[in-house]
């Protein structure tokens, strides 16, 4: 294969996505549930429960930021992106039809040049 890999192709083969979507999303929730937490406790009388409930209320509002990025990432936003990840993959060849042969980009097996059977 004389086609030469661009930096492009190789970016949008990795799984960068989730990352950007579920990391922020999951820390800011739990910042929150910090936050909130913090306020609680202040404004209430000092007692040593509430120290020991704020490692669960953090926790508590980075799952809950974790399953709302679920919800996020899932239905809107790959409703949103499919156009341009269709458009990604026209630049990059497909469809791929049987016997075409392709270089694997990311992955276990990248860089491995090899042919579609079924």
């Amino acid at each position: 294969m004389g086609k030469k890999i661009t930096p492009l192709q190789v970016f949008f083969a990795q799984r960068w996505l989730p990352l950007v979507w579920f990391v922020p999303i999951t820390i800011s929730f739990g910042y929150f549930g910090a936050i909130m937490s913090f306020e609680y406790a202040q404004d209430h009388q000092f007692h040593f429960l509430y120290v020991l409930l704020i490692p669960v209320h953090i926790t508590a509002a980075a799952l809950m930021g974790f399953f709302i990025a679920i919800l996020t990432y899932v239905f809107p936003l790959t409703i949103l992106m499919h156009p341009f990840v269709s458009f990604r993959e026209r630049i990059n060849g497909a469809p791929f039809n049987v016997g075409d042969q392709i270089r694997i980009i990311a992955g276990p097996y990248r860089n491995r040049v090899t042919r579609i059977c079924s």
